[in-house]
């Protein structure tokens, strides 16, 4: 279930998109029954779990995306949002949407389109650790 405000909002837009089938709260720690995202953060590694999985009907097709509502104040906002951009690279073919909302403005959620490679660059190419 929702846990805060923002994961409220997603659900909400996601839902008003008038195509949605379903949808999974990724629990927030590491465990059998979460979707990992395995990261490298220093020398160690890591996993990502974010927040929800998303499935709509596109035509004939059930498309999921990855939508990960995370504050970008939070000081594991960078690196997530690097694992993210790196999924995105590797599978974003398998994805509708990986998206990483991180701002808020005046009520209005807003967040990184990760399938787009000119935003990952940009995630890449920022202070991250």
């Amino acid at each position: 279930m929702a846990q805060n405000r923002w994961e409220r909002a997603a659900i909400r837009y996601e839902r008003d998109l008038g195509t949605l089938v379903g949808w999974y709260r990724n629990p927030s720690a590491a465990g059998k029954n979460s979707l990992r995202i395995a990261h490298k953060s220093g020398e160690v590694w890591r996993s990502v779990q974010p927040d929800f999985v998303f499935v709509h009907r596109n035509g004939d097709n059930l498309l999921p995306s990855i939508i990960d509502p995370h504050s970008a104040h939070q000081g594991d906002a960078a690196p997530k949002l690097k694992a993210l951009a790196e999924y995105a690279d590797e599978h974003g073919d398998q994805f509708d949407r990986i998206i990483g909302i991180g701002v808020e403005k005046g009520k209005i959620l807003y967040g990184l389109d990760l399938k787009d490679s000119k935003i990952r660059q940009a995630v890449y190419e920022s202070p991250s650790d």
